[in-house]
């Protein structure tokens, strides 16, 4: 099979999974109506703890003259449909959170509250979760 130049962008910007390509959370967060209800593959720092589940352009950074305080980025509630989000339904063993880089491949929702007693204004729901090792920032973003 021989590939035009079309089809080859085709299959460099799909990474020839036939999915969409990753976006980076905080596209998605700049205008999350142009996503709602459509299938992503969204990559991002995941954070996995008690009654936590999301997705996050970065970890949280100490909150200036706050000793303890972390700031929570803005974020995307992710329903992983089993007990742990983390790659591999991994549960932290210590209780503590864990995060780490992942992509995550679902449907996104906006327009109502999600999570946790509500506490998200969007949610993936997921069908996977996978470690990522790519670059992931919003420079990268469609």
């Amino acid at each position: 099979m021989r590939l035009t130049p079309a089809l080859l962008l085709i299959a460099i910007t799909t990474g020839c999974t036939g999915g969409p390509a990753p976006t980076p959370v905080a596209v998605i967060l700049r205008n999350p109506e142009a996503f709602d209800g459509k299938p992503v593959a969204v990559c991002g720092v995941l954070t996995s703890g008690l009654e936590n589940c999301s997705l996050a352009p970065d970890i949280g950074r100490p909150v200036p003259g706050q000793p303890g305080l972390i700031e929570v980025p803005p974020r995307i509630w992710v329903d992983a449909r089993h007990d742990g989000c983390a790659p591999g339904g991994a549960l932290p063993a210590s209780g503590e959170a864990i995060q780490v880089q992942v992509l995550v491949t679902g449907t996104f929702e906006t327009g109502a509250r999600y999570g946790h007693l509500g506490s998200a204004k969007h949610q993936l729901n997921a069908t996977s979760i996978e470690k990522f090792q790519g670059a992931c920032d919003a420079s990268n973003g469609s």
